[in-house]
């Protein structure tokens, strides 16, 4: 197994869990947070998250947010909206509409698509430990791509139901969030701030030996094995590389010692 792969399939517990949502504005709702990694995404209509720090995120269709820590957080028609305490969390979120807290004239009403991946944080894995509380993909970065397609079949998948339809969106929402993921890291390399993990699975050496250590993660691994699994002896000096030194069972696999 990949490492990406790997560490999702380590931490995940349970089913994850999705619904279509419509919110006729004025709305504001305050989330509380969660023992998952929730995410939304804006099908139609526009909003604002306002995330526990920072400033508020404009949101307009296609854009995709994940909240890996499943910390507290708003969504409103406006910054300036009061906000009242959501009847459910993204790991309970029915489909449906909500509505106004006052009367309001005609205004589009924003769709979203909400949710939450049960993860047991007792086998964190550092890659998603050094995800900030908020990953915001702007529909530019989404749209036209495998994610966006990916978005689109489950929206078509939860509008009816249809025989098949929980295995089907058990793997769609899989596919949704390692697209979440791979979009992340790539932005991470694309911008230079890539560390850590980030950097890693860019480095095809490194991305070698990781797969090394997650199809044998009780085995010894020295610097030197992960060298040639990675196929390249020559980045093995006296002082060994950092990289391949970083990506040794210890620091990686949840069954490593």
């Amino acid at each position: 197994m990949d490492p990406l792969s790997d560490v999702v399939t380590a931490m995940r517990i349970g089913e994850p869990h999705s619904a279509r949502v419509t919110h006729r504005p004025p709305f504001g709702w305050q989330l509380p947070a969660v023992e998952a990694a929730g995410f939304h995404v804006v099908l139609a209509g526009t909003c604002w998250l306002l995330p526990p720090s920072g400033g508020p995120i404009a949101l307009r269709p296609g854009d995709i947010v994940f909240l890996p820590n499943g910390c507290t957080h708003a969504l409103a028609d406006d910054p300036g909206t009061p906000l009242r305490p959501a009847r459910t969390s993204l790991r309970e979120v029915s489909p449906g509409h909500t509505e106004p807290s006052v009367s309001s004239a005609s205004r589009p009403e924003t769709v979203l698509l909400c949710g939450a991946y049960r993860l047991d944080r007792g086998r964190s894995h550092p890659m998603l430990t050094g995800l900030p509380d908020v990953v915001h993909l702007p529909a530019p970065a989404t749209r036209h791509t495998p994610a966006g397609a990916v978005v689109d079949l489950l929206d078509s998948e939860l509008a009816g139901r249809r025989p098949g339809s929980d295995a089907m969106l058990r793997a769609l929402l899989d596919a949704l969030l390692l697209h979440i993921l791979r979009a992340w890291l790539d932005r991470q390399a694309a911008t230079g701030a890539a560390t850590g993990w980030s950097a890693a699975l860019h480095d095809p050496a490194v991305t070698a030996a990781l797969s090394a250590i997650h199809g044998a993660p009780g085995h010894g691994w020295t610097v030197a094995e992960l060298a040639a699994c990675a196929g390249c002896p020559e980045r093995v000096s006296h002082a060994g590389s950092p990289a391949l030194s970083a990506a040794r069972p210890s620091s990686t696999s949840p069954g490593g010692e």
